[in-house]
């Protein structure tokens, strides 16, 4: 059987009949999605039975993850996901010509009536077109209601009558606690070596998040020092919990008891381990700065060496040998030599 398109997922919906999911396309990589019937009751002869090609520029993620191909034998329905992004020519501002470009993206689950006994090409049919502002990811039913489930948002459909919303639901995403301490990289409630140590492993690594140490710029820039100096900004040190470094690591918590109780030691052992720290990357600058020359001078000799065993220099090796045998007044070494003395 030679049909235009291809079958990415494929299943079983009875002992005679494929149910595949797939492109209708003609070079196998560009088409719109399609969902296929094919009897197979006879191996050697199997059938194209029905097919329903989805709009232009569809894509469907049934194709790619089988838990995204809702098939549901007790209702014979079969609802899988589409998503279709294409440029919309526009007439903004009223004058009768669409001249503004924008572009659209829809999202939608299709619900299909699979009948493989209603013969060739009345097998598949369309039944209702779920809309959604979000990606939808997936579907699912309990007794009579077909659930499709978006991104942001559930809807409820009756599955006798797929086109009448029962029933909706908007999903929110918890919004992250603030990060009062955005240097402690770890999470222990501390600034400390051990957020240094992270910082450290991710030195001059470009692109690293936040919680590699990428404080200032987060995944634009390498690490360096502009973090190092954010990190030792809120520098707390290491203590046990309710000693006094304890009273420094959560002074940062609004409402915190402990913050109010900050003691004048603690601030100054902070102080303490700042000045520790900043001396401490003094010399790790310093020898940074030392191995930076190290590996230039190690590169000058390299360069050196490989010229040393150039093609250009060892024929100029050979030349210079063949005048050092050359005693004759004529030779290019008595040459010059004379060439020397009469400048002298």
């Amino acid at each position: 059987l030679t049909v235009p398109g291809l079958s990415d997922y494929m299943q079983m919906i009875d002992a005679d009949h494929l149910l595949t999911v797939g492109r209708n396309t003609p070079d196998g990589v560009n088409g719109p999605a399609q969902v296929s019937l094919f009897d197979i009751s006879d191996m050697s002869r199997p059938l194209l039975v029905d097919e329903y090609t989805m709009p232009r520029f569809s894509t469907t993620e049934a194709a790619a993850d089988h838990l995204a191909f809702g098939y549901f034998a007790e209702h014979d329905l079969l609802a899988v996901p589409v998503r279709r992004g294409f440029t919309e020519r526009t007439d903004e501002d009223g004058d009768g010509f669409r001249e503004t470009s924008r572009w659209t993206v829809e999202n939608e689950l299709l619900v299909l009536r699979i009948d493989p006994t209603a013969g060739p090409g009345a097998a598949i049919e369309l039944l209702a077109s779920i809309k959604h502002d979000s990606p939808v990811r997936r579907s699912g039913y309990i007794d009579d209601v077909l659930y499709s489930i978006a991104e942001e948002d559930v809807k409820a459909v009756r599955v006798d009558d797929p086109n009448t919303v029962i029933g909706q639901v908007t999903l929110t995403a918890p919004e992250d606690p603030p990060n009062l301490m955005p240097a402690d990289l770890d999470g222990d409630g501390f600034v400390d070596f051990q957020d240094l140590t992270l910082l450290l492993a991710n030195w001059n690594r470009p692109g690293a998040a936040r919680f590699e140490g990428n404080l200032v710029a987060a995944d634009t820039t390498p690490v360096n020092f502009a973090d190092l100096t954010a990190l030792l900004s809120e520098w707390t040190g290491p203590g046990p919990v309710g000693g006094g470094q304890f009273a420094v690591g959560v002074e940062y918590l609004p409402g915190s008891e402990v913050a109010s109780q900050t003691s004048d030691s603690a601030t100054v052992e902070r102080e303490s381990h700042r000045r520790a720290a900043g001396e401490f990357f003094d010399r790790l600058g310093r020898t940074e700065r030392t191995n930076w020359r190290a590996t230039q001078r190690r590169s000058a000799r390299r360069d050196r060496a490989d010229a040393e065993r150039s093609p250009l220099r060892r024929l100029q090796s050979v030349a210079i040998d063949r005048a050092m045998d050359d005693d004759t007044d004529d030779s290019p070494l008595r040459r010059n030599r004379r060439v020397g003395y009469a400048s002298a």
